[in-house]
């Protein structure tokens, strides 16, 4: 008999086969230029119709040079193989002489698919079973559309790209009956080398995706021509020599079917289906197959990539909860008692970090130094700003008054070494109380007016003077103001989050509902758990897109 070799890197593998055609992916059988299993029992003088009669279409044997006792047919002995690997060379002189004829292409295309396949499903009582007699094809729509639906249903629960595999694996046994499976895999080396991903054969099944390093890696032989082919290979006749580096691989498999599956337009990885028998694989349902597997292949990946970032995500949030919890430790842990004065404060980031900033500092003569500060932005970046000021804040080393000179020190620095080279800028109100005098002075950097609630119900916005926000002009002034405060006056010093926090239709919470809460708050600490209660009652579920800090004095 001839037969085709293939040169490989360590060694050689053969397939049986008589003639042997160009490489063509196609797998319709019957189609001119393609290679064809079975060669027609008949002599050439055969009619057609003795031909659709015959019993034993027969399939090229490795011990007769032509197809079993009967007389060679018209194009010879048959190629074993669907389509050789680019390279592959055949022993005979000659390739096939000429297309089939119309007459044996409709004898060919009149083959039930029932004779090739081994095994066969059954649905029975909503599961599926393997039998031997019957085949997929043999099922109706309905049985068909059951068993499909079920194991999409059961693939879609699997968030773990390993344990979908695993089930597909399962379930592509009753799908497409096999002996054995081989996956391959150029990811993480560089050809001619793969590595073998899976294998039925092994006892355990290292995760190819974490666990890469336990991975055999390869060179050459027949499996190296399947990697290399970037197309499917069907081998109906399988005989791989001994000296094939994956020969025990092949042990005991007699037809084989290689599935590429492409990403970004490159086959790094193959899928290998072997079968016991000769011939063991449906042409008809190769298409199907190959189509499955590579949606398998991409739903896989989109797994490893949601793993691959819920670990990021993971990683992440771990870092934002550290830096969350370092800048609180840059908040007074605890409001101090200070005279003439009850102090409530209310805090909330928009995300694990933010960057509002509040302070108090005690300072000579009993005065007391109220400072808010809204860095641009939130979340890290800002964070990272709000440190900066709070380190800025306590290394002031200047007079305690008056309160513009500290804002023109953040200011000077934060230009310097800090924001000129960023977009980032400071909002900031800084106040300074003098309980023997009952005068607040204080100035401000761009930050929203502070209301103060009268206890004649009268309210005052602290608006006007000071300079712009810290970050942006250096060697601004910042203007000082006062205003006289009485027995059981209020002030609230608030950041933009809480009148512009929003309601699902876009509406803006505003000041009207602050100055409410303010009002009929009671003492202090009502006042800024009620302004978060009915900022969350306004949001009604919308998430806060800014952070929302709240700062409520009530002078004795």
């Amino acid at each position: 008999m001839a037969s085709s070799t293939r040169s490989a890197g360590h060694g050689t593998s053969r397939v049986r086969s008589g003639t042997s055609h160009a490489p063509d992916p196609t797998f319709a059988t019957g189609r001119p230029g393609t290679s064809a299993t079975r060669c027609v029992g008949t002599s050439r003088s055969s009619s057609i119709a003795s031909r659709r009669r015959s019993p034993n279409p027969c399939t090229w044997r490795r011990s007769r040079a032509s197809c079993c006792s009967c007389t060679p047919c018209r194009h010879g002995p048959r190629s074993a193989e669907r389509a050789l690997p680019p390279g592959a060379r055949t022993s005979r002189s000659a390739l096939h002489p000429e297309p089939a004829t119309p007459s044996e292409r409709t004898w060919r295309s009149a083959l039930p698919s029932e004779q090739i396949a081994s095994h066969a499903l059954e649905v029975r009582g909503g599961r599926v079973s393997a039998r031997q007699g019957r085949t997929l094809s043999g099922m109706d729509w309905q049985q068909r559309l059951e068993l499909v639906v079920g194991t999409m249903e059961e693939l879609s629960r699997h968030e773990d790209p390993q344990d979908m595999v695993r089930s597909y694996g399962e379930r592509v046994k009753d799908l497409f009956p096999m002996d054995r499976r081989l996956s391959l895999t150029r990811r993480g080396v560089e050809a001619p080398s793969f590595r073998i991903a899976r294998s039925t054969t092994w006892e355990q099944q290292p995760d190819p995706w974490r666990e890469r390093d336990r991975l055999p890696v390869m060179e050459g032989g027949l499996l190296g021509e399947l990697m290399d082919a970037d197309v499917p290979r069907f081998i109906e006749d399988l005989d791989v020599d001994a000296d094939d580096p994956a020969h025990e691989y092949f042990a005991g498999m007699r037809s084989l079917l290689s599935i590429p599956v492409f990403d970004k337009g490159a086959a790094l990885n193959v899928v290998v289906l072997m079968s016991e028998q000769e011939s063991g694989f449906d042409p008809q349902r190769i298409p199907e197959v190959v189509w499955t597997t590579n949606l398998l292949g991409r739903a896989t990946h989109s797994l490893v990539l949601a793993r691959e970032l819920r670990v990021t995500n993971d990683a992440l949030d771990r870092e934002l909860t550290a830096v969350a919890e370092i800048q609180r430790s840059l908040l007074p842990e605890a409001l101090p008692i200070l005279p003439g004065m009850l102090i409530a404060v209310a805090y909330r980031t928009a995300a694990r970090a933010g960057g509002d900033y509040y302070d108090l500092f005690s300072l000579p003569d009993d005065r007391t130094g109220l400072l808010v500060a809204d860095v641009s932005g939130h979340g890290t970046p800002a964070a990272v700003i709000m440190a900066i000021t709070h380190s800025l804040a306590h290394t002031y080393a200047g007079p305690a008054g008056p309160p513009g000179r500290l804002l023109e020190h953040l200011n000077d620095h934060l230009v310097a070494r800090y924001t000129d080279r960023t977009s980032a800028f400071v909002t900031a109100f800084y106040g300074v109380y003098d309980p023997a005098t009952r005068v607040l002075a204080w100035s401000s950097a761009g930050h929203n007016p502070p209301r103060v609630h009268r206890t004649s119900g009268e309210i005052v916005e602290l608006g006007g003077g000071g300079g712009p926000p810290l970050g942006v002009v250096g060697g601004s002034a910042y203007v000082e103001s006062s205003i006289a405060l009485g027995p059981g006056d209020r002030i609230a010093i608030y950041t933009d989050g809480i009148p512009e926090a929003r309601d699902p239709d876009g509406a803006f919470f505003g000041l009207d509902r602050l100055d409410h809460a303010v009002q009929e708050g009671g003492t202090p600490k009502e006042i800024v758990d009620l302004t978060m209660a009915s900022l969350d009652t306004f949001a009604n579920g919308r998430a806060f897109h800014d952070d929302r800090t709240l700062l409520v004095v009530e002078f004795e």
